[in-house]
C-alpha cells in the first residue's frame, strides 16, 4: 500500500513540474523571498515565520540557482532556469503528505485498506496537488504537521523509553517546523 501511494504520489506530484514555465500565484512573493535568503540579502517583510521560505530557499540552491530572478510578476518567464528548480522541494513534501496520512490512520488503529483509502484521497486531491506543485510552502506546513502527529502517536507505542523519546523529539521538531513555516501550525 506505501509503495504505490509512493509511486502514484511520486507521478502526480513530479510530472509536468516545469508547468508552466513561468510564475504562477504566490510564487511572485516567495520567490523575491528565495532571492533575499539566498543572493541578496535584502529585508523582506511577511506576515509568516521563516522556516517555509528557507526550505523553499534551499531547494532552489540545491538544484542550482543563484541569484538574478527578479519575480516582479505573474507570468513572467523563468527565463535561464527551469520552473523545476523552484518546485521540486514542495513536490517531493507532497509526495510524502499521503504517505504520512496512511501511517496516521494505522497508528489511530484503522484497517490497512482504510488508511490506503485515507491516502489515496489525498494523492489525488487537487488542492494539495496544486499546492505542492507550485513554488508554496502549505505543503510543508501539512506535513509537518501530520509527520508530529505521526511521531508522537508512534512514541506511545514504544515500549523502551529511549525509543519514546527520540519519537517525542521527532514530534516536537516537526511541530516546531510546523510552527515556524505558517502560525496556523499551532
Amino acid at each position: 500500500a506505501l509503495l504505490v501511494l509512493l509511486i502514484v504520489g511520486a507521478a502526480t506530484r513530479l510530472a509536468g513540474l516545469s508547468s508552466p514555465p513561468v510564475i504562477v500565484f504566490d510564487e511572485v512573493h516567495w520567490g523575491k523571498a528565495v532571492n533575499a535568503y539566498c543572493c541578496t540579502g535584502e529585508r523582506i517583510f511577511d506576515v509568516h515565520p521563516p522556516h517555509g521560505k528557507l526550505l523553499l530557499t534551499l531547494g532552489a540552491v540545491v538544484a542550482g540557482y543563484r541569484g538574478g530572478m527578479s519575480f516582479e510578476t505573474i507570468g513572467l518567464p523563468y527565463g535561464t532556469y527551469s520552473a523545476w528548480t523552484f518546485r521540486w522541494l514542495p513536490a517531493l513534501v507532497g509526495v510524502a503528505i499521503p504517505i504520512l496520512f496512511f501511517l496516521l490512520l494505522r497508528l489511530l488503529g484503522g484497517s490497512v485498506p482504510i488508511a490506503f483509502l485515507g491516502g489515496a484521497l489525498l494523492v489525488l486531491d487537487n488542492a494539495l496537488l496544486l499546492e505542492t506543485h507550485v513554488m508554496l510552502f502549505d505543503g510543508i506546513l501539512v506535513a509537518a504537521i501530520l509527520g508530529a502527529l505521526v511521531c508522537f502517536l508512534q512514541s506511545e507505542k514504544e515500549t523502551t523509553p529511549s525509543r519514546a523519546r527520540g519519537w517525542r523529539l521527532a514530534a516536537g521538531a516537526l511541530a516546531g517546523l510546523a510552527v515556524g513555516t505558517k502560525f496556523t501550525g499551532l
